[in-house]
């Protein structure tokens, strides 16, 4: 049996090592394409939809159609 050294990494080498998670950027919602997955599948299947408006207005119905700006 041979002796061998465990070659460790200096202490202050750890400490000034940036701190990144490796946690990846969230992509944009646009595309992701998850809200048009979640339209298409409400339209398919004629949910009862209520969109509540800043004054606390709700407007009550099902999405006849959508786009990136509006939905009917």
């Amino acid at each position: 049996m041979s002796n061998r050294q465990l070659i460790r990494p200096d202490l202050d080498d750890i400490r000034q090592a940036p701190a990144g998670g490796g946690r990846r950027k969230t992509p944009p919602p646009e595309s992701t394409a998850a809200e048009a997955f979640y339209y298409i599948k409400q339209m398919n299947s004629g949910t009862p939809m209520v969109v509540v408006l800043n004054d606390g207005e709700q407007l009550q119905g099902v999405i006849e159609w959508y786009d990136r700006i509006c939905i009917k």
